[in-house]
């Protein structure tokens, strides 16, 4: 849209434009930005500039002294448009202000959800597909909830004996962790070693490191944290031979 700027002397011609543009990793900041663009000069007489800016199909002749040019003749400005929206809302992307409750497109809601990890989403992606659930305020599909209960066992079951048998299927880490079922463990003291130029980790009993990938041991633990994880911390542990 034309309109007519003054800049010390001249009367001039500009193109104003706005528009709404999205910032951040999914588009979630909005702002309102207006971009200014130098046409050119059009007269010293206020008169003889607004029927030259006429002729530029300018409708509204109103002179804008605060339009001028900022750097070289050419600027934009741009504004944070803050929208207040309803928890049930989208707060941006392409159903922005839309329903969440209404929403029929599972595949963007739960993208949706790892996004804003909202209840709301989780709650209407339930509705839409049973194959997901909600379970401690998080939503699983249900792979992940026969293996989040799975764990939630092996570790209520753990809280009451402290001593457990695993079926060790890799090398501790190179920080003595090891993932089993869901389950954390630690062993706090463990020996590097190589294998044709590649490290790998072993877990140490009286001394001496020991082999346990692939084989099943009973291990003795306690509950607590390790470089701000929570883990089992393994005390003892032995190797079954079966």
């Amino acid at each position: 849209m034309y309109q007519i700027g003054f800049a010390t002397k001249y009367f001039t011609l500009w193109d104003v434009n706005s528009s709404i543009e999205y910032t951040g990793n999914s588009g979630e900041y909005s702002y309102d930005v207006t971009r200014y663009t130098f046409i050119q000069n059009l007269s010293l007489n206020e008169d003889k500039a607004k029927e030259k800016a006429k002729k530029w199909g300018v409708g509204n002749l109103e002179v804008n002294t605060d339009l001028y040019g900022r750097s070289g003749r050419s600027f934009q400005t741009s504004k944070r448009v803050e929208v207040k929206y309803e928890d049930y809302q989208f707060t941006f992307g392409k159903y922005e202000g839309g329903d969440i409750r209404e929403n029929t497109d599972i595949s963007y809601l739960q993208w949706y959800y790892k996004e804003k990890n909202q209840l709301v989403v989780a709650e209407r992606i339930c509705e839409l597909d049973d194959f997901f659930s909600i379970k401690d305020g998080e939503l699983l599909n249900k792979d992940e909830l026969a293996n989040r209960i799975k764990t939630e066992k092996i570790e209520n079951e753990l809280f009451k004996t402290g001593v457990i048998e695993l079926e060790v299927p890799k090398n501790i880490d190179s920080m003595g962790f090891l993932f089993v079922d869901g389950v954390i463990y630690h062993f706090n003291e463990i020996a590097q070693r190589d294998y044709k130029g590649w490290d790998y980790y072993l877990p140490v009993l009286n001394g001496n490191a020991k082999r346990i990938k692939n084989k099943t041991i009973e291990v003795t633990v306690e509950y607590g944290s390790i470089y701000g994880w929570k883990a089992w911390m393994v005390k003892d542990f032995k190797i079954i031979k079966k």
